[in-house]
C-alpha cells in the first residue's frame, strides 16, 4: 500500500507542508504516486524563465530535489527530514515554453543514507500562449545519498508526447 496519496503529497508541496515557500511558489503539481515512482509537474511560468522562455535550472533542480524527497519518503513509509548531500545534474535539452515532469524513483534506502534517480521530462507541446522556438541542449543530473530523488522514467502512451529533458541523481542524509 502506498504512503502518499496524490492528495497528500500535493499537501506537501503546498502552503503548510514539508517545504518551503520557494517551493509552493513554483506550483508543482502531483501527478502520479506509486511505491516505485513519484511523477510531479512544474508548469511552465514566465517567472521562472530566462529571455527566450528556457526554463531555469534552478527552478528544475529545486523540483527534482523535491521529487526525489517525496520517492524516499513513499519508500520509507513516513515522512522524514532529509539533507541533501550530493546532485548532480546534466542538462540535455531545454525547456523552452515547456511544461517539466520529474519522475523520481529511490533506488537506495540505508539506515541513514538514501539514493535517488529523477529524470525531467519536456512536454511537446508548448504553451499557446508563447510563439515557437528552437529547443537547446538539456541536460542529466546526479545527486548523493538519502535526500536525493532517483528517477526512472515511467512507461509513458504515445499520447502523452514526453521527451528526454535532464537526468538528476542525489543522495541525501537523514
Amino acid at each position: 500500500m502506498a504512503f502518499f496519496t496524490l492528495e497528500t503529497a500535493q499537501a506537501q508541496l503546498s502552503p503548510g507542508g514539508n517545504f518551503g515557500p520557494w517551493i509552493w511558489d513554483l506550483k508543482l503539481r502531483v501527478e502520479h504516486v506509486s511505491p516505485d515512482e513519484l511523477r510531479i509537474r512544474l508548469p511552465f511560468d514566465d517567472r521562472i524563465a530566462r529571455p527566450g522562455g528556457v526554463v531555469i535550472g534552478q527552478a528544475m533542480m529545486a523540483m527534482v530535489d523535491t521529487v526525489m524527497v517525496l520517492a524516499i519518503c513513499e519508500k520509507l513509509g513516513r515522512f522524514a527530514t532529509l539533507a541533501t548531500i550530493s546532485q548532480t545534474t546534466n542538462f540535455l535539452r531545454a525547456a523552452v515554453r515547456r511544461d517539466v515532469i520529474g519522475v523520481a524513483r529511490a533506488v537506495k534506502v540505508g539506515r541513514s543514507t538514501d539514493l535517488a534517480r529523477s529524470r525531467c521530462l519536456l512536454t511537446a507541446r508548448r504553451s499557446r500562449s508563447h510563439s515557437r522556438s528552437r529547443p537547446l541542449p538539456c541536460s542529466r543530473t546526479r545527486q548523493g545519498p538519502s535526500t536525493g530523488p532517483t528517477a526512472t522514467p515511467a512507461r509513458y502512451s504515445s499520447a502523452s508526447r514526453l521527451r528526454w529533458g535532464s537526468y538528476f541523481e542525489s543522495t541525501s542524509l537523514r
